[in-house]
């Protein structure tokens, strides 16, 4: 995704229900957005062949 947008909007274009859209997660440095978990990662944190730091996050719902 480039550009701005705010995540309800992002989500609820992507027709989700309201509940899904309350339960998602939103993972963040400081200010910014990395990734809307199972959904779209930012393009400033995927990884490249050049990548030398790498976190792998698992989210598990019950």
């Amino acid at each position: 995704m480039n550009g701005k947008k705010k995540v309800k909007k992002y989500l609820k274009d992507r027709n989700l229900s309201f509940l899904k859209r309350k339960e998602s997660l939103v993972v963040c440095n400081q200010d910014e957005i990395i990734w809307v978990a199972g959904y779209q990662l930012s393009e400033k944190y995927k990884i490249h062949k050049n990548s030398v730091k790498i976190a792998k996050l698992n989210f598990f719902r019950n």
